[in-house]
């Protein structure tokens, strides 16, 4: 397990999520400084900011396996999922509309949504990836 962990290229991970992140907050904050705290219930839609995430893990992945860069496209959608699980929790939880008896459904439906994030988002990216690892010509051809 430790070699596995050695051999995953975080740095591409990195890479991969990081605008798609920057996207995100960015819009979060400015709609919100407009006036609408609800856009966080947008989240489902920010998913499909994993897709192009998949594509970026395998153009920038150093790993020598396909497989690998599978495995790393699926780690940097699930790590966008969460991301954008705890901006949701944060947003729903700290929201003013939020009425104080209510915050231990809000919890609920937060990690339901963080949860379904992860996977959707960790599923588009290994997807996407999967589809562009297809369309390339094998490597040292």
């Amino acid at each position: 397990m430790p070699d596995l962990l050695q051999r995953i290229d975080w740095r591409a991970i990195l890479v991969a999520v990081r605008l798609p992140a920057f996207y995100w907050i960015l819009s979060l904050v400015i709609v919100t400084l407009f006036g609408y705290p609800g856009v966080i219930c947008t989240t489902p839609i920010g998913w499909l900011l994993a897709l192009p995430v998949g594509k970026r893990v395998v153009d920038e992945s150093q790993s020598p396996i396909g497989g690998m860069r599978l495995g790393e496209a699926g780690l940097a959608g699930g790590f966008l999922g969460l991301l954008m699980g705890v901006l949701f929790t944060a947003a729903l939880v700290t929201a003013p509309e939020t009425n104080p008896s209510a915050r231990g459904e809000a919890l609920v439906i937060s990690a339901l949504v963080t949860l379904t994030g992860i996977l959707t988002c960790a599923a588009a990216a290994a997807l996407v990836a999967a589809a562009v690892l297809r369309r390339r010509p094998p490597e040292g051809s």
